[in-house]
């Protein structure tokens, strides 16, 4: 899948950009570019974004994702359970518990 990007500042740089992809054609969607915008002015920030034309059984959001247990870079056992969670998550809450106690700990 190739992929270029170009930012473009609005006329005034302070109310926003936008971010261009342009795709060659591909399997998964339509689209040949999809367009981020940022409008930042004196509001809160807003953004809008090209709605993308997914192609038959290429639709990423409305597919049930089953993430089987994979080997982390380091080698290390983990990965992602299949509810996408990780076998870390339980380290992680007794790493912010012992923070919160202020207790020391080994990473």
């Amino acid at each position: 899948l190739s992929c270029k990007f170009k930012v473009e500042e609005f006329d005034d740089i302070k109310s926003g950009y936008r971010i261009k992809l342009t795709f060659d054609e591909n399997p998964f969607f339509e689209n040949t570019q999809i367009v981020k915008e940022f409008f930042l002015g004196n509001a809160e920030p807003t953004s809008t974004t090209t709605e993308i034309k997914w192609k038959p059984d290429n639709e990423l959001v409305n597919k049930d994702l089953l993430i089987k247990d994979f080997p982390r870079d380091d080698g290390a056992e983990g990965g992602l359970d299949e509810e996408g969670g990780s076998e870390n998550d339980e380290n992680a809450e007794d790493l912010e518990e012992a923070d919160d106690a202020g207790e020391e700990h080994e990473d």
